[in-house]
């Protein structure tokens, strides 16, 4: 019914960015959202495909990995979630095909993935110390050891031996012991134990056999490896600026060795050319290297915010390198590495900015969403980030942000051009969504925060209610709004919802109750009673006859505002309700709860149609239906605006719904509508036999005429039209109850194709005989009582007959279309 349909906004947290491998020019990068990952062109600042999770079961993204080998035209990208769940894309750029791959081997949430550069391998840690290498080709696994730490794995490097078939990963876990595992046979072949709290990187220099670590302390400390694992400590590289919980990175060339914190500063290293390493070597073949043969100076540089990630783009022909510097503003930085060698044979590196860029994304929780100009756009305001951002719905491309004077809390569409904000401070503002600029201010409007606002665009009227119990409405001039009237009430105002043809005016306050008032003197007319607890949120339908409403008591309710009365309340759900939404052109009602969960109720009985988990992580604050219907948005407290696509079912997919008989299987449709036909032959087997004991025990025979031409439907009605009471207590009370309830499908899928009195006279004697009276089996007569609350729906849907009374089977009308 509902299906994902794009995320405006990326939140990318703590998760660094890489580029796409394999290209001509540094211009792709590959971002991972919360649960998608989206390839972002540099060239348009915008998105250009973005790639999700193929699984209905929806996890966060922990890590991204990307590779392209040298025999292979394809790019991998391999992503690792929080389930245990490894999704591997494989991307033909030059074909636009991609590939997906699952892999399953972990029992909780990965916590380190990495590609081998020169194999089709891909290893993969998890947080429960368990280790797993996959043959990406082959789509398998070679090995697995569930405990090769006791607990998480912080670390993963591959490195070479002497053999060029024998190779190793390393692997670090907080147990601070460092294992070496043998890819052929998958057992440990040496364990090095350092004298160091904990290691947070590990890199291998495959040219000079060095084996590199970051550790808590201002020092990284340089192994190298001689024969058979055996590892020699050479000495220590100092950190001057960076913080103590660094990481870094190595170029493919081996060049440069960048380290970087979680802090502003980022310190290069540059190793020293082959002219001065190699005569060292040959020299002292058999002695340890010493680290000043190894590495120049450091180079420190210092930003303006925190570094989140880097990664290298190198060209072989030209041998440029370009480092892309990931900031936690959102900001992305891609620089120039320049080395220059004196006569001393030292590398001195400098650093040229060669291009600066953004991310469009939410800088705080999502408070409202307004859909203007036919849909194709979409406002979204942040509330302590004090901004507003307006969204193209094609391109998912941010057209302008613009900043408020204070934080902002409710909002509502003012013209065409134009948005009015309610603000903490009590001020109201109006803003021109193109240009960005206020075009009117109207300070202290309240005493306090301004909850709700409402524009009536007719009237040329805006209404606003705030913390300080003040209904007020306000008159637009030619270049100022003034007071027009103005209401006092006991409690805070904390929801407005106009309905002009109607002349009403609805309120929501802390006192658990909705005030309606006359919309042009503002005299009280009534009050709806029922929620425990305040109303967070409200919605009319488009034709102003049904209310909905959210409360903090963990309920919904329906009011029909013709009769004043309750027509639905839904109750003890699992979160807060805060977010009500009717969707346009329809009555269909779309729920958000506290706890970050989405359900779509029918417009019928209200029954639950969809329930969409796990896709936000925070509370929803607002649902709005797009004007034409089809599509909706959320906003939540988790920075995130997704859209999502309303699909319309068909007819036999909706009346599916009203046969679900368990709570668990509530949205898998039994085939009701198929002919005994298509039905399995054990399926057909086991209800001829069904049949055929009903026979023997009450001795009744099914006669029919050869000339008569009836289906099978036709004969299994008039069997059951001639049945007595005996019969069907007989039936009802059996407890085989897979049969029985296949056996009345069959009879309600005859209502379907002959809508005729036989099958009404049939319906009377299911539930005036057997659920009035009780007389069938426990577990089958609420089966029968759920489909006796949506017969007369049924029956109106299928034969377009009004039925008032059900049970006295008085039919007042019968209309046919």
């Amino acid at each position: 019914m509902i299906e994902f349909h794009m995320n405006l906004g990326i939140f990318l947290g703590n998760k660094n960015s890489l580029f796409l491998p394999g290209i001509n020019n540094p211009n792709i990068l590959i971002i991972p959202n919360e649960n998608t990952i989206i390839l972002w062109s540099l060239k348009t600042g915008s998105m250009i495909a973005f790639l999700k999770k193929s699984s209905n079961v929806l996890s966060k993204i922990v890590n991204i990995e990307a590779a392209k080998y040298k025999n292979s035209t394809n790019i991998w990208l391999a992503a690792g979630f929080d389930c245990g769940i490894i999704q591997i894309w494989k991307l033909n750029i030059n074909k636009s095909n991609i590939e997906c791959r699952i892999f399953a081997g972990h029992d909780k949430s990965l916590c380190q993935i990495l590609f081998d550069k020169t194999n089709f391998l891909l290893a993969s840690a998890s947080k429960d110390g368990s280790l797993v290498l996959w043959d990406i080709l082959k789509k398998i696994g070679i090995f697995r050891i569930k405990y090769a730490h006791t607990g998480k794995i912080s670390c993963l490097c591959f490195i070479n031996s002497s053999n060029i078939f024998t190779k190793y990963i390393v692997t670090c876990g907080i147990d601070i012991l460092i294992k070496f595992w043998d890819i052929n046979s998958g057992s440990c072949c040496k364990i090095l134990s350092i004298p160091f709290r904990a290691i947070f990187c590990i890199k291998f220099f495959s040219k000079k056999k060095l084996l590199i670590f970051s550790t808590e302390s201002q020092k990284i400390p340089v192994y190298q490896k001689k024969k058979f694992l055996k590892f020699f400590f050479i000495g220590q590289i100092w950190k001057s600026k960076t913080c103590s919980k660094s990481k870094f990175k190595i170029d493919k060339k081996n060049n440069f060795l960048v380290v970087y914190g979680k802090n502003k500063f980022l310190e290069i290293f540059a190793f020293k050319k082959k002219a001065t390493t190699v005569n060292v070597l040959e020299k002292f073949k058999n002695r340890k290297i010493k680290i000043s043969n190894v590495f120049s100076n450091s180079f420190s540089y210092s930003f303006n915010s925190k570094i989140i990630g880097i990664d290298f783009w190198e060209n072989n022909k030209n041998r440029k390198i370009i480092l892309y510097i990931h900031f936690s503003s959102f900001h992305f930085e891609l620089f120039k590495i320049r080395a220059v060698v004196d006569l001393k044979k030292d590398t001195t590196v400098s650093l040229f900015k060669v291009y600066h860029g953004k991310i469009e994304s939410h800088q705080s929780d999502v408070r409202e969403i307004s859909w203007f100009s036919n849909d194709s756009l979409i406002v979204s305001l942040c509330g302590f980030a004090k901004t507003i951002n307006v969204w193209y719905l094609n391109t998912q491309k941010c057209r302008i942000t613009i900043l408020l004077n204070s934080t902002g809390l409710c909002m509502a569409l003012c013209s065409s051009k134009s948005i009015v904000v309610g603000n903490k401070k009590g001020n109201i503002e109006i803003v021109d969504l193109f240009s960005g600029n206020l075009i009117f201010s109207k300070n202290k409007a309240h005493s306090g925060p301004v909850w709700a606002v409402e524009v009536l665009k007719n009237l040329f009227c805006l209404i606003t209610g705030g913390s300080d119990g003040f209904l007020k409405i306000w008159e637009f001039d030619s270049s100022d709004i003034f007071l027009s009237k103005y209401l006092k009430l006991m409690d805070q105002i904390l929801e407005i919802k106009l309905l002009p043809r109607k002349n009403l005016l609805i309120t929501s306050t802390l006192s658990s109750k909705l005030d309606i008032f006359l919309l042009d003197n503002l005299q009280f007319n009534y009050s709806l009673y029922g929620h425990n607890l305040p109303i967070l949120s409200l919605s009319v339908c488009d034709d102003d006859l049904f209310l909905a409403s959210g409360s903090a008591d963990f309920s919904f309710r329906i009011w029909d505002l013709k009769t004043r009365q309750i027509i639905k309340i839904i109750s003890n759900l699992d979160s807060v309700v805060t977010s009500v939404s009717f969707q346009k052109h329809n009555r269909n009602i779309f729920t958000g709860f506290r706890n970050g969960k989405i359900c779509m109720w029918s417009q019928n009985d209200y029954f639950l149609l969809c329930c969409l988990e796990n896709f936000h992580r925070g509370p929803i604050w607002v649902l709005k239906s797009s004007n034409h219907g089809n599509f909706l948005a959320s906003g939540s407290q988790d920075k995130n605006l997704k859209i999502w696509k309303i699909q319309k079912n068909n007819d036999k997919a909706k009346i599916s719904s009203f046969f679900c008989y368990d709570e668990k299987v509530k949205n898998k449709p039994i085939p009701f509508n198929k002919d005994l036909k298509t039905i399995s032959k054990k399926k057909d087997l086991k209800i001829r036999n069904f049949f055929l004991k009903i026979l023997e025990k009450n001795e009744r025979k099914l006669n029919f005429k050869e000339t008569e031409k009836k289906t099978e439907k036709e004969k299994i009605i008039r069997f059951f039209l001639k049945m007595k009471k005996k019969d069907w207590i007989y039936i009802v009370r059996s407890r085989k109850i897979e049969k029985t309830i296949f056996l009345f499908d069959i009879i309600f899928s005859a209502i379907q194709e002959m809508p005729t009195m036989d099958i009404l006279f049939l319906i009377e004697k299911i539930y005036i005989n057997v659920i009035i009276k009780k007389l069938c089996h426990q577990k089958f007569s609420s089966i029968l009582s759920k489909l006796g609350r949506k017969i007369e729906k049924i029956l109106l849907y299928f034969e377009k007959t009004l039925i008032f009374n059900l049970k006295s089977l008085e039919f007042l009308k019968k209309n046919k279309n």
